[in-house]
């Protein structure tokens, strides 16, 4: 059984492609970076800049939905995120054994178990003939560094269509660590403690969206509700209003969502029109 706050709008609902849009927003908020794939299973948009940074809000917004047969997840450092396949049911049901899975994704013949990336280390993609072994017969695919998998909903070319399991009312930063079994068969280039993943795309300061992420991460994100919650988000609101004019009501509103997707969206805007004025 699921534990799923993320789930597919009937088809009745909306138009064409709404109903992926809204499920890949809802990734988004527990911090996932999802992108469409069409018939063949294959991403329909080109994603290699999001192995290192997140599609901004008009980049996903603006991918072709309507086409849209599933949804894949980007792995790798950058995004907290390992994803291990077991590609039969046997490995699949070791793997549950074994480690702790408390989510993941039923596939056509095993599933995928989702991790957090270890604090240390730089988790490459192994499959095919570099796939990690374990007790010399379990072979697992791991998706790190520019690697991707398919998400919750998404439909196989064959019908199949890959269920959610376990618990998706956390964000993906709180998941449980890639097992070191794996995470030291799958390791290829340590990092130094101290020196975090670099990215290429640096900060840009005209870009409000961007700076309000800044503002967020460099004061601790925003707390859970009843631990200093509302004024955190008047003082992030009060904070965008000077140094991000160009910020939109509605970007606010998702940014705070991202950090507590649980926060009701009209007390949200509540905050921000208070913060009206303020600096």
């Amino acid at each position: 059984m699921s534990s799923l706050p993320i789930w597919m709008p009937p088809a009745s609902s909306c138009h064409p492609g709404c109903r992926w849009l809204d499920l890949a927003v809802g990734y988004s908020w527990l911090g996932y970076v999802p992108v469409p794939l069409g018939q063949d299973k294959k991403p329909s948009v080109k994603w290699a800049a999001f192995h290192a940074r997140r599609p901004t809000w008009g980049e996903l917004y603006g991918f072709p939905w309507a086409d849209t047969r599933g949804l894949a997840f980007v792995t790798g450092a950058p995004h907290s995120l390992v994803i291990v396949d077991a590609d039969d049911l046997e490995t699949w049901v070791w793997l549950q054994g074994r480690f702790r899975v408390v989510r993941g994704v039923k596939t056509r013949r095993g599933g995928h178990a989702h991790f957090s990336h270890p604090k240390h280390g730089l988790v490459a993609n192994r499959s095919g003939d570099r796939a990690v072994v374990l007790r010399g017969v379990m072979r697992l695919d791991v998706k790190g560094l520019g690697g991707m998998a398919t998400g919750p909903y998404s439909i196989h070319p064959s019908g199949h269509v890959y269920e959610p399991i376990g618990d998706w009312t956390f964000p993906v930063q709180q998941l449980p660590p890639l097992p070191d079994e794996i995470a030291d068969a799958a390791t290829e280039l340590p990092l130094p403690r101290a020196t975090p993943l670099p990215l290429p795309f640096p900060d840009r300061p005209t870009d409000p969206e961007r700076s309000l992420e800044n503002y967020l991460r460099k004061a601790g994100g925003i707390p859970p509700e009843g631990s200093g919650s509302d004024e955190a988000v008047f003082r992030a609101a009060a904070w965008a209003k000077a140094n991000a004019p160009g910020l939109a009501e509605r970007s606010f509103v998702d940014a705070i969502r991202r950090e507590q997707p649980k926060f009701d969206p009209r007390w949200i805007r509540a905050k921000w029109k208070s913060a009206k004025g303020s600096g």
